[in-house]
């Protein structure tokens, strides 16, 4: 099996590449390989304490 990964991405498991034989009718236990895409989240972060989904006066604001 070959895995390519998403243009940008990064691997942040495992090794690359990685390389397994195996035989025809078995099992080979190998080890896990992720990767991740950089990306930004951008908005407003709120105690939106009434659950209603709107800030509403006195929900106060998360900051960093």
């Amino acid at each position: 099996m070959k895995l390519t990964l998403p243009t940008g991405a990064v691997q942040t498991e495992g090794t690359d590449p990685t390389t397994v034989t195996v035989v025809s009718g078995t099992t080979v236990p190998e080890e896990e390989n992720g990767f991740n895409t950089p990306g930004t989240i951008e908005g407003l972060v709120y105690d939106d304490g009434n659950g209603n989904g709107t800030q509403d006066a006195g929900e106060l604001d998360y900051l960093e």
